[in-house]
């Protein structure tokens, strides 16, 4: 009974086999019809969003400035190629939507850029006319784009690290401004269009050095280094309010209350180098702020900062046209840390209990009325930057040291306005934290990970021929019936040795060893038969039973010996059917199956 399933569980092996390999041949079959046809399955025309803030730079390596006025209102760009089976000299193509013709501008040849009016999913056709007959296909395009502006003072602008480096002024992007590419905001947008590449990034910078709320964001201001004759900045607040007519805003970054609490001012009156022949401390001697005379700094600094929360109210109700879950206010760092983390013991000759005495009365209120105004505000409040520059301030040497030196700040072009700012190293650290402040609501995760399909390079994916889908599909079901059936058959023949209370090599062991036995008791028996003293009848009994006994042995460890081999089988079933469902996995790769 058991050879007999046996040998039929050995005809179904061969017969798995043979179709693993029927498969096979029918999905390279398959895969050979749709690669011959592929040419048929070419669309028309691919597309892609044009190139965004991230995108091929110039031969100093730095983005260039985007102008306000460069913003136009309902115009989106897509570039689009007209695939080499249509593409002629002579050709005629025409583009539209289910709204009507779409403007395009030719790049060159069948190269078009056309114009859309907002961002959003559209149903765009091409009509080619090539050779005397009429060509068209309308394929589904995601028109996108992000809107980053960046206003406010020195921080925002790149103050102390220009474009290019310059003991004559330097190379910035404004020089009216010191404002640079090298600047935090303008890093972290690069940061964000290099991370999601198929969403262009348009980044308007408008941060100017030295602006405060009042003058530089409400009001017009001069610069921090204006030219003769040259007019006043229009504030930077109207400006983006022009922008928001034009195109919405994604993302408004602020750096701004550091001047109007007077930060660079207590720089300046507490170096002595400045300042030779005053000996007193200088938070207790007099000092002139905005025009207005103050017995002492200190007093003055208390009523500059007392003045913050209104300033910043006013500033909210300058932006009430842009939401405030679109405004992200910084944080201002701290430069006066040494690489231990304790105070530096003097940065410009200015010694530690002045600083700790400055940080007190400037700086950490500076940051924990930013903060309250934000949570006031609904605006997002960007954290974690002062304590960036716990171990990297002023005081600490070489790389590790992320604020700009005096000396630094003369070699490089920012005169002595760059002292005390971030160095190169500061602003990347910066932009790291902004970029992940930004990204969250402006990719959501949803979007970030789902496929962006032919958004980045306009290709529709592949899909399989259904004849070659078919073929998978089948030896994908076949392939889990097999293996399935493969550790069945293992589990019941499992159990059925189990139950034996014995493993197939201890129980041929102790048939090997009573078989040896028997044919001991048999040769006994056949001995005493030969003996003519013996009992004959008793002899030839014992020997019959011994027969009896060899041949009842000698079928049960047939049967445990077979037994392995039944398991070897079960393990081949499995084999077949994960060979098949392989195959049919790799010939679903790479397609879309619905």
């Amino acid at each position: 009974m058991l050879g007999d399933a046996l040998r039929a569980l050995r005809r179904l092996r061969h017969a798995g086999a043979l179709l693993a390999m029927l498969c096979c041949g029918l999905l390279a079959y398959g895969s050979s019809v749709e690669r011959a046809h592929a040419v048929e399955l070419r669309p028309a025309f691919t597309w892609k969003l044009p190139g965004g803030y991230a995108g091929d730079p110039p031969e100093n390596g730095l983005v260039p400035e985007t102008s306000p006025d460069s913003i136009e209102a309902h115009r989106w760009l897509l570039d689009t190629v007209v695939d080499p089976a249509l593409c002629d000299p002579g050709a005629s193509y025409s583009w539209s939507t289910r709204s009507g013709p779409i403007p395009s501008m030719r790049r060159g040849l069948c190269k078009y850029t056309l114009e859309l009016p907002e961002r959003g999913t559209y149903a765009v056709a091409l009509t080619a006319e090539v050779k005397g007959r009429r060509e068209q296909e309308t394929r589904d395009v995601d028109v996108d784009g992000r809107l980053i502006v960046a206003i406010g003072d020195s921080i925002a602008s790149g103050e102390g690290v220009p474009d290019t480096r310059g003991a004559v002024g330097g190379d910035w992007q404004s020089r009216q401004c010191h404002r640079s590419a090298r600047a935090a905001p303008a890093l972290a947008a690069q940061m964000l269009q290099r991370s999601v590449p198929q969403t262009p990034i348009t980044f308007i910078h408008l941060a100017c050095s030295g602006a405060t709320i009042l003058q530089g964001l409400l009001g017009s201001y001069e610069g921090i280094a204006p030219r003769r004759g040259e007019a006043p900045l229009e504030p930077q607040v109207d400006v983006l309010d022009s922008l928001q007519t034009r195109r919405s805003v994604d993302a408004v970054l602020i750096s701004i209350g550091a001047n109007d609490v007077h930060f660079s001012e207590v720089i300046k009156l507490c170096t002595p180098l400045l300042h030779p022949l005053r000996f007193r401390s200088c938070l207790s001697r007099g000092a002139t702020l905005e025009g207005k005379r103050y017995a002492t700094l200190e007093q003055g600094l208390l009523e500059a900062t007392s003045k913050l929360p209104r300033h910043y109210a006013l500033l909210h109700a300058a932006l009430a046209g842009i939401p405030g879950k679109r405004i992200y206010l910084m944080q201002y760092y701290d430069p006066t840390h040494a690489a231990d983390g304790s105070t530096c013991g003097q940065i410009l000759g200015i010694g530690r209990d002045v600083l700790d005495r400055a940080r007190k009365l400037v700086l950490e209120p500076l940051n924990r009325i930013g903060e309250e105004a934000a949570r006031r505000y609904g605006w997002h409040y960007i954290g974690g930057i002062a304590r960036l520059f716990d171990h990297h301030g002023y005081c600490v040497k070489g790389r590790e040291g992320w604020v700009v030196k005096a000396s630094g700040s003369l070699s490089n072009g920012s005169a002595i306005a760059g002292t005390m700012h971030p160095n190169a190293a500061g602003h990347r650290a910066i932009a790291t934290v902004l970029a992940d402040a930004l990204s969250p609501a402006l990719y959501p995760a949803a979007t970030r990970n789902k496929s962006t399909g032919g958004t980045s390079t306009g290709n529709v994916p592949k899909r399989m021929s259904t004849n070659a889908e078919i073929v998978a599909w089948v030896c994908f079901g076949l392939g889990v019936v097999i293996l399935l059936g493969g550790v069945a058959v293992g589990l019941v023949l499992s159990f059925r040795k189990t139950a034996k209370s014995v493993s197939a090599k201890d129980a041929s062991a102790k048939v090997k060893d009573a078989v040896q036995q028997v044919e001991a008791l048999k040769a006994t028996a056949v001995a005493g038969a030969e003996n003519p003293a013996s009992d004959a009848q008793a002899a030839k009994a014992a020997s019959t039973q011994a027969d009896s006994a060899q041949s009842v042995l000698q079928e049960i460890g047939g049967i445990i010996s077979a037994l392995p081999e039944s398991l070897r089988f079960a393990g081949l079933l499995v084999l077949i059917g994960t060979a098949l469902i392989s195959v049919a996995t790799v010939q679903f790769g790479g397609h879309s199956l619905f």
